[in-house]
């Protein structure tokens, strides 16, 4: 999953054999800002979407969109993340990639120390409805880019409603209102970033085998993957 380029300078690391990555990246263009955005977008039905459901999730109780500033408020929001995002991999089958106390305390470090500094370079937004955090995100910052790099929403009576979905219109707005120049969903084809994305990136992955039995490997692994 090598990107081809970034900032109009392509990956030295290209220069090597390499093939298509099974998975694509899907981006925002915010040129324009969050206007030109739903412009481009069916913005007339996200609009009245987004207002639905904010009238549906104020009739459950107060709604509060915002950002971790601590890092002991970074940690709450990720702990709350692990157990959503745990049990959501657990009902599917999947091996939780975030269950190792060793992972988690890489987080809480990188994201906590993220919100202390002045400048954070990794950001945790949420959505609390009647006091409950619905939805999660966790990002990113690497130049005019914003990289969603994971989510969690509740599984409860408000998850009919998407507040997934409601997080990502405020955080691509809020993208937009800082000066944002992409939004970056990260790698990944879903409907929901479809419904957003006008840039598509194809990645590359590059296998070098150091011997018979690394050659055997890559093989394998570009035969499963379609390659």
């Amino acid at each position: 999953r090598l990107c081809p380029e970034r900032d109009a300078l392509d990956n030295p690391l290209l220069a090597m054999p390499h093939t298509p990555s099974p998975d694509v990246g899907l981006a925002v263009n915010l040129e324009g800002g969050f206007d030109g955005v739903l412009s481009r977008v069916s913005g007339k039905r996200k609009r009245k979407k987004y207002r639905s459901q904010l009238r549906k999730f104020e009739a459950v109780g107060a709604v509060d969109v915002g950002r971790a500033r601590s890092a002991a408020e970074t940690a709450a929001l990720l702990d709350t993340f692990f157990a959503l995002k745990g049990e959501r991999l657990k009902s599917i089958g999947a091996d939780d990639v975030f269950g190792d106390e060793k992972v988690r305390a890489f987080f809480r470090r990188l994201f906590g120390e993220a919100a202390e500094s002045g400048e954070p370079a990794f950001v945790i937004d949420r959505v609390t409805v009647a006091g409950v955090v619905r939805a999660i995100t966790g990002s990113s910052l690497c130049g005019d880019r914003l990289i969603c790099d994971f989510s969690a929403i509740s599984d409860d009576e408000l998850t009919q409603w998407s507040p997934g979905d409601f997080l990502f219109y405020e955080n691509i707005a809020a993208a937009c209102a800082d000066g944002r120049a992409i939004f970056d969903f990260s790698v990944g084809d879903e409907r929901y970033k479809r419904e957003w994305c006008d840039i598509e990136t194809v990645y590359a992955d590059i296998r070098m085998p150091l011997g018979f039995k690394g050659a055997l490997l890559a093989g394998s692994i570009a035969a499963r993957s379609g390659m």
